[in-house]
């Protein structure tokens, strides 16, 4: 995400093979955009994302009793805390609400018993000794909600240490674990519900820790239900709070309605929870997204392509087929390939309501979007661009005449090399 003009292709072997067939023959394929592979007893498997809306009814509900008792970790914050009211709407009367920080326990209705363990969950000591009391008292843990949120920790990766991972795997990676170990043997278990979040899924840029440890959370998630244990990871898109002082930077938001996608309402979110609990489902990727804008933006990757129709994808033109167009013709591609994804970032109707020559500050460009137009061109043409590029070239048709120097060959600029040169 950070280098899309590197391809980066996942392959995932067999555990144990003594040989790499497979990896080559991936290096040989010609489905360039097949980013994701798994290769498992003779088969080649490949990775979709496919819509359900409105959510669907449970093929396979669970049913939360009174009888149990549901243990909520991060539950006092906002996802923890709307999920742990939500099971109270659902039947829960006796919930296990782990927090790092303790405090009093919310008023969660008339006739419910909830009780805040302080807990870190990251911590083997801590875990173990809140599961143990839980098992030695009644009702039994009939569920498990992973809500707890991982400290922030936005780098970009080359700038990646190990304690800034480590921060963010505490929660995430040794939390989700150590609740998993505790839980595994539990009887009356009929679901773990792991929060993960949209961006361990599609990917984000200077979210290395958070994509990693979410992404962990995940495949301990498919690996439960693998071993028959109940489990399912939900991929959030980012929530809407309530509460005020919970709310997401204006710029944020923008930044994501530029790239199709919109908040989840607390509530909207919360009563999609019957469905997510299906034992019938062990992924749910769960928000409100304009895949045609979400996956302009994007370098081309099949994972998106029963979501969109190959002219979404292609974004305004064929990059591949320009290497054998004659030169006139050529930089006019380029040309149009720039005015459409210009568009698209400042939310132009289409590509035609930018000149081939216009300036990008007449087309109101300010410095958050000037890395947003930086990014897409990335993506579109799968070239590394300096930082400073829509300052140093400030027009439309600069910017394509750089694009079409770098799609040559030809020397790039001495800032240019700076900036790349160190990734190679």
């Amino acid at each position: 995400m950070e280098f899309p003009g590197y391809r980066v292709t996942l392959v995932d072997l067999q555990p144990g093979a003594d040989d790499a067939t497979g990896l080559v023959g991936e290096w040989l394929a010609a489905e360039e955009n097949e980013l994701e592979i798994a290769h498992r007893d003779g088969g080649r498997w490949v990775r979709r994302l496919r819509t359900a809306d409105p959510v669907p009814t449970p093929s396979a509900p669970v049913t939360v009793r009174p009888d149990r008792t549901y243990v909520v970790a991060g539950a006092t914050g906002m996802v923890g805390r709307a999920l742990a009211h939500r099971l109270v709407a659902l039947g829960a009367r006796h919930l296990a609400l782990l927090s790092r920080t303790g405090g009093p326990a919310p008023d969660l209705g008339e006739g419910v018993t909830a009780r805040v363990h302080p807990c870190d969950i990251g911590s083997a000591d801590d875990v173990s000794r809140v599961l143990a009391g839980l098992t030695r008292e009644a009702p039994p843990v009939g569920g498990v909600v992973h809500a707890a949120q991982e400290t922030a920790q936005d780098l970009p990766v080359a700038q990646q240490t190990w304690e800034s991972l480590d921060a963010v795997f505490r929660t995430k990676v040794y939390g989700a674990w150590l609740l998993h170990e505790a839980t595994a043997d539990l009887p009356e278990l009929d679901f773990f519900l792991g929060c993960s979040t949209a961006g361990a899924l599609l990917g984000a840029a200077t979210q290395t820790g958070a994509g990693a440890g979410n992404a962990f959370l995940d495949h301990l998630m498919a690996q439960r239900t693998g071993a028959n244990l109940p489990a399912t990871a939900v991929n959030w898109g980012p929530w809407a709070s309530k509460d005020p002082g919970r709310r997401l930077s204006a710029s944020l938001v923008r930044s994501w309605e530029g790239q199709g996608i919109t908040l989840l309402e607390e509530d909207e979110a919360t009563q999609a929870l019957p469905a997510l609990l299906d034992a019938g489902r062990g992924q749910v990727l769960m928000g409100h997204c304009d895949w045609n804008r979400f996956v302009a933006r994007r370098a081309p990757s099949a994972l998106f392509a029963e979501l969109v129709p190959p002219s979404a994808a292609d974004a305004g033109g064929d990059v591949g087929a320009l290497a054998d167009t004659p030169g006139a013709a050529r930089s006019a591609g380029i040309n149009a390939i720039v005015r459409a994804r210009l568009a698209d970032v400042l939310r132009f109707e289409s590509a035609d309501d930018v000149e081939p020559d216009a300036e990008l500050a007449d087309l109101g460009m300010d410095s958050l979007n000037a890395v947003e137009i930086r990014n897409t061109l990335e993506a579109a043409f799968r070239v590394t661009l300096p930082a400073s590029v829509t300052f140093d070239r400030p027009s439309v048709d600069l910017l394509s005449t750089y694009i079409e120097e770098l799609l040559s060959g030809a020397d790039a600029p001495a800032a240019h090399e700076a900036e790349t040169g160190a990734h190679r």
